[in-house]
């Protein structure tokens, strides 16, 4: 079977997602055949098929590598959110990235 995803992976402060499709000989068992991992080397990237984690890991490697980016979103979930332009909607994303993330990878883990 052919699945739909991208891989994710960060290099000196630039996010990247790469589009391509996966099979079952690349995605791993440990993920419950959600995710492709290359090498346990964080400098290469991993495979998603799931919108939403794919999503979520682009915006945790985008604030882990921007100090000052995470510190401008910590600041944002405090407050109530308004969202009128697409970088307003950005930064909610940014927001919600570590609780969706936290999320889908439970949800990869085999039951």
């Amino acid at each position: 079977m052919k699945f739909s995803g991208y891989w994710g992976s960060a290099k000196d402060g630039v996010v990247s997602a790469l589009p391509d499709v996966f099979d079952e000989t690349v995605l791993t068992a440990e993920s419950n055949w959600t995710e492709a991992h290359q090498n346990e080397d964080p400098e290469y990237p991993a495979g998603y098929i799931q919108p939403d984690r794919i999503v979520s890991e682009a915006g945790l490697k985008l604030l882990e590598a921007n100090p000052d980016l995470k510190r401008k979103v910590e600041a944002l979930k405090a407050d109530e959110f308004e969202i009128r332009t697409a970088e307003d909607f950005g930064l909610f994303c940014l927001c919600m990235a570590p609780g969706v993330a936290l999320f889908a990878r439970n949800a990869a883990k085999p039951k």
